[in-house]
């Protein structure tokens, strides 16, 4: 039995008085430590923690993060061919929907090929496969809110388990944390530009009303503990002092975070200016919106069969990137007439054909989009997708799964993509709130980080859980405690 489902035995066997009173300590802890989210009206919502941690062996998170920089490395290769005269109508198909900052900021976009800080976002298969389906490079969010629960979860079940606050420390320290990891890429990449402090100070540079203010918080704090005083301002907070500096709240930082989407930038902005040249304005990441566009998983994807030579000659991909894309990107095709080959090789003669007529095998994505607004799976169209659909394509009515793989494939607005729909279980969780504790069945996936450029790599990553199969943290589920094995093991030997 592995060490999370020993801890979860264990809680089973309590009382439900002791597991409420855990709950409730656990959920005010990590609420006062951060873990909130701001809403769109102004309303701070604490994120629901699990209290049921979500266990990963050294083994598992080497695997997924060597992986996760080999994905994000194939991008990056994908760029260079997009970005020649061979890739042309291809690049023009991927980027038509940019908005008008983020196409001007393509020109930048070798910039990109250095990345503090990327996530991958993985499901666990049925036979335990990590299944990639998303990158994020621009603000790949959640390695502070994840450090805030695990902490918590530790602080709050340690005494329960005999251990006092230096020995509950100690295994916080040894489990490791995604803000200091994040850190010292920062810092690595800050070098490599040429900076010099010893100790540099940080601007996290976020919008205005930014959901997320909660991590940022707990960046600003956490950095400035390990010796680089960090602040929080927007990009109305920026200007330039006239002699090409770009200066924050009045002063010049060493290192500029940017946690703010370019599609949110006012492009005439000092700030927005400054972006298209992070390097002289040490500014990480730089904008990266083009690694993030869905559409070019399904270019990744045929290179990594066993014929697809030809693909991966094309993109210039070497050994680690195609065995990486064969063994964690799922079969992923951009929605298009024509021939392709199917999930299990078989040919097919007419791909949007078959994604409507067996639905049950397909998610459809909008290749330019985020928060799973327009992520579709075919198996579970109900009459609330089909109310989704009609909204995401303004169709002014529902939409059936055919009628919405009809209006993808000639959506003139941006392309989709079709992506075989990946076996994974519901797992039985116990969330935690002020109000105690509820047990539900919860789907769960494994957000890991990476980095590029520097030998900085992060070890770390973050476990949402949700409800339904697109997972959303405010959705009914919340945050799980992502706990490495041996700290589990050493916390349950305490008992």
């Amino acid at each position: 039995m592995t060490p999370a489902r020993t801890f979860a035995a264990w809680l089973a066997a309590l009382s439900d008085e002791e597991r409420a009173a855990l709950g409730r300590r656990h959920a005010v802890s990590a609420a006062e430590g951060g873990a909130v989210v701001r809403t769109g009206d102004g309303r701070i919502v604490p994120i629901p923690p699990l209290l049921t941690p979500e266990g990963m062996s050294l083994a598992e998170r080497t695997a997924m993060e060597a992986d996760a920089h080999a994905l994000v490395a194939a991008l990056v290769r994908l760029t260079r061919w997009l970005m020649s005269d061979p890739g042309a109508a291809d690049r023009a198909r991927l980027f038509h929907s940019f908005a008008p900052f983020e196409a001007e900021a393509l020109a930048t976009w070798r910039e990109a090929e250095f990345l503090a800080t990327a996530r991958v976002d993985y499901l666990i298969d049925i036979d335990g496969r990590h299944r990639a389906l998303e990158v994020n490079a621009t603000i790949p969010a959640m390695q502070g809110y994840s450090d805030i629960i695990a902490e918590s979860f530790l602080r709050t079940v340690g005494p329960a388990h005999g251990m006092d606050q230096a020995a509950i420390a100690a295994l916080c320290d040894e489990n490791g944390r995604n803000t200091d990891d994040l850190l010292a890429s920062l810092l690595e990449h800050y070098r490599r530009l040429g900076g010099t402090a010893a100790q540099p100070s940080i601007a996290i540079v976020h919008r205005a009303g930014d959901a997320q203010q909660g991590e940022l918080m707990h960046y600003a704090k956490r950095w400035g503990e390990l010796g680089c005083p960090a602040v929080l301002a927007t990009p109305d907070d920026a200007h330039s002092d006239g002699e090409g500096h770009l200066r924050i709240q009045g002063r010049r930082h060493d290192l500029i975070y940017r946690h703010v989407f370019a599609r949110r930038l006012d492009p005439g902005s000092a700030f927005a200016r400054a972006c298209l040249a992070p390097r002289r304005h040490f500014i990480l990441n730089p904008i990266a919106s083009h690694l993030e566009v869905k559409g070019l998983l399904g270019h990744l994807s045929p290179a990594g069969r066993s014929d697809g030579d030809a693909d991966a000659a094309k993109l210039g991909l070497d050994d680690r990137e195609r065995a990486a894309i064969a063994r964690a990107l799922p079969w992923t095709r951009l929605l298009a007439r024509g021939a392709t080959l199917g999930p299990a090789g078989e040919p097919i003669a007419d791909l949007p054909k078959v994604v409507a007529g067996e639905g049950d095998r397909f998610v459809l994505k909008r290749s330019w989009d985020y928060g799973g607004r327009s992520v579709f799976l075919g198996a579970h169209h109900d009459a609330a997708a089909a109310e989704r659909a009609g909204v995401v394509m303004e169709a002014g009515r529902p939409l059936g799964w055919a009628e919405l793989v009809a209006a993808a494939v000639d959506d003139p607005r941006d392309a989709w993509v079709a992506q075989d729909l990946i076996a994974f279980r519901p797992e039985r969780h116990l969330v935690a709130g002020q109000d105690g504790v509820t047990w539900r069945d919860l789907y769960v996936d494994r957000s890991i980080y990476t980095s590029l450029g520097v030998a900085a790599r992060p070890s770390g990553g973050a476990c949402r859980a949700a409800p339904g199969k697109i997972v959303n943290i405010l959705g009914g589920g919340g945050l799980a405690p992502l706990v490495r094995d041996e700290v589990l093991a050493k916390l349950l030997a305490r008992r």
